[in-house]
């Protein structure tokens, strides 16, 4: 299997040909694991003492994603909003910066 960028892109990202590599790599977790089983029977109430203790479990990805929605909710209502951040630390993904604006002084 190979990639190849869009043949109607003007400007076309050569990191697209990293990707393969990314996503079938041995080393990529194929499955949603949550490493300590405490937390998925209480939540962020979990006991904090043992963290990183447990073993890993395997976990559906609908579990998984259950999971993560409902500490985002969990965060943004005991925090606010500016407790999740959503951006990134620079070169991610495609390969882009975080903004296209073009950096200059004012």
């Amino acid at each position: 299997m190979s990639l190849r960028s869009w043949n109607k892109d003007p400007f076309p990202n050569q990191a697209v040909h990293g990707v393969q590599d990314v996503v079938y790599n041995a080393g990529r977790i194929r499955y949603p694991i949550v490493v300590h089983l405490s937390y998925l029977e209480n939540g962020p109430k979990a006991e904090r003492e043992s963290r990183g203790a447990g073993d890993f479990v395997k976990v559906s990805w609908d579990t998984a994603l259950d999971l993560v929605a409902k500490e985002i909710t969990r965060l943004q209502d005991k925090e606010g909003p500016w407790a999740i951040y959503s951006g990134t630390y620079g070169w991610q993904s495609s390969g882009l910066p975080t903004t296209r604006r073009p950096c200059s002084r004012s």
